[in-house]
């Protein structure tokens, strides 16, 4: 079971085509599928996405969502700080600084580049528009698909090559230029990951078309990239370069290459050093013989080493709340199992000795009532800690009652609980109309008790009116030893923020 292999589904989406890989983590590739895409639509990706998952079964993959170089916006930074949370945090508060978008506009990943000096890390910043993670995971959740991971493709071609190239943390900088049908990544890879990477709008189709002039603004622009490189200090030069593709149109740029940029330009076509699953090699090069195949397969071989995550926050803390429930759960079940156990074996142990006392030992041992009535108190003292136990799940239920009746138009911000059960929770909706529609749900619910709209007020949220609310209720307690329960506890139920 550890040694398992895992199935990665990676899908990159472009403007011209839907591309699905099948690749295992031992870096066998399973399967590869490609659709052309007519149109930029959600619904023209839905359902050519839909077409090329047909002989996928998707149920047991980690479905990964590959963001290009293309859409992102990469920056080398310094953060005064060498502690990751702390970096973190730096990042999270100064990202907006290197966009015209605001916070809220954006999603923001980064990498570790390690520390040069004394409290400084380097970083690459990465900075992609919300809406163009938030357009590919609805086609992905349109046809089905539960996304893993948001992997940023240029991190997983350095990851790649320093792995084929067998380079270690002190090797040289190795810059690897990718050409796809519309445009050209250049990534620097030093210390097996990326420290620099730009997205060149200038492909093989424009190549084909433009000629000798084509090729060398291609030239130029990467030399401009390089030379940006040099002035900003990121790292060492590249000793080399490689090409990751054997196209004819791909290769004729090596003389070129090498003149500009002055060191060795080598082809290195990425599909030799992909391992193929059965005759797959040869259904790829003659499918995809004008194609790149990184984005989907290189991000695949190497996602537990990638560091960059573009999904978005609210979904991660969904899935940590959720993750969290379960985990209670279960928790819960191994509790109440534990406790029948063992009151079933002191109720097991109590009627054999009554059943052996009053057949043979009742006149012996009149005299042990005090051990009888001793054992008596230990299982009302086990009764009393599975209703202490069972009280302290309160604030799930709470949370489990909201998530079954909050429609998709109400946001809430926080649900707090007091000490004496008094459940606040505040949120924003549309109209005054909708919270009054939300409070007379809750007040139908057969767990809450006593709803009452504590307060509503207008507010601005990015850029809408809507009005905030606050509202107050309790849960519904069942029976039980409640008092005897209150005398021995008192349990104390944090507030829980809820998006």
């Amino acid at each position: 079971m550890l040694n398992q292999d895992q199935d990665y589904l990676s899908v990159s989406l472009t403007e011209q085509s839907v591309k699905v890989a099948q690749v295992k983590s031992s870096g066998v590739v399973v399967k590869v599928v490609r659709k052309e895409v007519s149109s930029a639509s959600v619904e023209a990706f839905t359902s050519q996405l839909s077409a090329a998952l047909k002989g996928f079964n998707t149920k047991k993959m980690r479905v990964l969502c590959v963001i290009p170089a293309s859409v992102a916006t990469t920056k080398n930074i310094e953060v005064p700080s060498v502690d990751p949370e702390e970096i973190k945090s730096i990042i999270n508060l100064q990202a907006a600084r290197h966009t015209p978008l605001s916070r809220e506009e954006i999603l923001v990943g980064h990498i570790n580049l390690g520390s040069y000096q004394t409290n400084y890390t380097k970083v690459l910043l990465v900075i992609v528009n919300r809406s163009v993670v938030r357009d590919r995971l609805k086609v992905l959740e349109g046809v089905g698909l539960d996304v893993y991971k948001v992997v940023f493709e240029p991190e997983g071609i350095a990851r790649f090559y320093a792995k084929a190239m067998a380079s270690r943390k002190d090797s040289a900088p190795v810059g690897i230029i990718d050409v796809g049908p519309m445009s050209t990544t250049l990534v620097i890879q030093s210390r097996l990951t990326a420290v620099m990477c730009r997205s060149i709008p200038i492909g093989t189709g424009e190549l084909g078309f433009g000629g000798a002039e084509t090729r060398d603004k291609l030239v130029a622009e990467i030399k401009t990239s390089l030379d940006s490189y040099r002035e900003e200090d990121v790292d060492k030069q590249p000793a080399n370069f490689v090409l990751t593709s054997a196209q004819t149109i791909v290769k004729d740029l090596q003389q070129s290459l090498a003149a500009a940029v002055g060191v060795p330009i080598q082809v290195s076509p990425f599909i030799d050093l992909v391992k193929f699953g059965g005759g797959l090699k040869k259904t790829v090069e003659k499918d995809f013989a004008e194609d790149s195949l990184t984005d989907i397969l290189a991000v695949a071989a190497t996602e537990p080493r990638c560091e960059v995550n573009l999904m978005p926050e609210e979904i991660l803390l969904k899935r940590n709340v959720e993750r969290q429930s379960r985990e209670a759960m279960v928790a819960g079940v191994l509790v109440v199992l534990i406790l029948f156990l063992a009151g079933f074996i002191l109720g097991a142990k109590n009627y054999f000795k009554e059943t052996f006392l009053k057949q043979n030992l009742k006149a012996k041992f009149s005299g042990q009532h005090e051990k009888v009535l001793a054992l008596e108190d230990e299982m009302r003292k086990t009764k009393l800690i599975r209703g202490i136990l069972d009280s302290r799940l309160n604030s799930l239920e709470a949370l489990r009652g909201l998530y079954a009746v909050v429609p998709n138009d109400i946001y809430l911000n926080s649900v707090n609980q007091s000490e004496d059960g008094l459940i606040t929770i505040n949120g924003i909706a549309e109209t005054t109309s909708r919270v009054y529609a939300f409070v007379s749900t809750l007040s139908e619910s057969k767990i809450f008790n006593g709803v009452k709209t504590k307060s509503t007020s207008g507010k601005k949220d990015r850029g809408k009116d809507m009005i905030a609310f606050e509202i107050e209720f309790v849960l519904n307690q069942g029976d039980g030893n409640e008092a005897e329960v209150q005398e021995l506890s008192s349990p104390k139920v944090a507030g829980v923020a809820g998006t």
